[in-house]
């Protein structure tokens, strides 16, 4: 095949953001490397895969922002004026005013860029600016009415706004229009814990552990936690962490929210804060787990130690 060709494939398994599609991708991307060192698609390609790996193969995050940054830096030294490097180093940006900036640049190359809009939206989510977030993933999908990832924005935001009805019905209406898929399942099931159908949600969550979907270990630590079951809580969490999720993760937060451990909580969102820019904390004013943790008045004491006021 020619290089085109390889990363025309490359992109197709990247879209449905597996584990095993998003290795696949890479091998591809690398091979459209291989055959023409120019390709700056291809280097924007293996960067877009290295920026989502941490999220769908369980990458390290650090490492995977390095090789994604490196490979759209490659492509941007290519072809100066395209527009998907600067959206994935807008994803991979670890400061919010940084991947702004790369954000707008993207889209001024190229308005019609769906995963720029996509990218984009969760970017101002992970800041708590949850309405603007909504438009941009609105738009994405307008413009990409197919992509499985976009859809899944449009779909987990309804979490976040404590739409939980909302929030099982429109992952049920994707898995009926396109298919099943991990992700969609997994949502499903949150959204049945979230409104008190406990079994409903296991049954899928343990069929999803069955199948090795890492995810599903988070939910059913957030189930035990909840329950007040210590020891399958971190059984669980610890099978979803493995050596890759960092304690300082904004879903150790939560764990430990659903344990009613505040201080624990408290300890891992400095930890958060310590390592990440600080803004990207403001998620948890919107996340309904969280909520014990923003009503206690440590928590905006902590987010104004490090320059954070709303």
């Amino acid at each position: 095949p020619s290089s085109f060709d390889a990363y025309a494939r490359g992109r197709q398994l990247w879209q449905k953001r597996t584990g095993p599609d998003l290795a696949a991708s890479i091998v591809l991307f690398k091979k459209a490397i291989d055959l023409d060192s120019t390709n700056a698609l291809a280097w924007s390609g293996l960067a877009d895969a290295y920026a989502i790996a941490p999220y769908y193969a369980y990458w390290p995050s650090d490492s995977s922002a390095i090789l994604a940054h490196q490979a759209a830096s490659r492509a941007l030294v290519l072809e100066p004026d395209l527009a998907q490097p600067h959206a994935t180093l807008g994803m991979t940006a670890a400061d919010f005013q940084e991947g702004l900036r790369h954000f707008e640049e993207a889209l001024s190359l190229d308005p019609n860029y769906a995963t720029a809009y996509h990218w984009y939206g969760n970017h101002l989510e992970d800041a708590g600016k949850i309405d603007e977030a909504l438009v941009l993933f609105k738009q994405a999908a307008l413009l990409d009415p197919h992509s499985l990832a976009i859809h899944g924005g449009l779909v987990e935001i309804n979490y976040l706004l404590g739409d939980f009805e909302r929030y099982l019905e429109s992952a049920r209406q994707v898995i009926a229009e396109k298919g099943p898929h991990p992700y969609y399942s997994y949502f499903m099931a949150d959204a049945f814990l979230l409104l008190g159908k406990i079994d409903s949600g296991l049954i899928i969550l343990n069929d999803l552990e069955r199948d090795n979907f890492r995810e599903a270990n988070y939910g059913l630590a957030l189930i035990y936690a909840a329950k007040g079951d210590v020891n399958q809580a971190r059984a669980h969490m610890q099978k979803y962490a493995g050596k890759t999720v960092l304690k300082s993760s904004l879903k150790y937060v939560v764990y430990f929210c659903q344990l009613g451990d505040l201080d624990q909580a408290f300890e891992s969102l400095e930890q958060f804060l310590q390592s990440n820019d600080p803004l990207f904390a403001l998620r948890l004013r919107h996340d309904p787990r969280a909520q014990p943790l923003i009503h206690d008045p440590r928590f905006d004491l902590l987010l104004s130690k490090y320059g954070v006021k709303d």
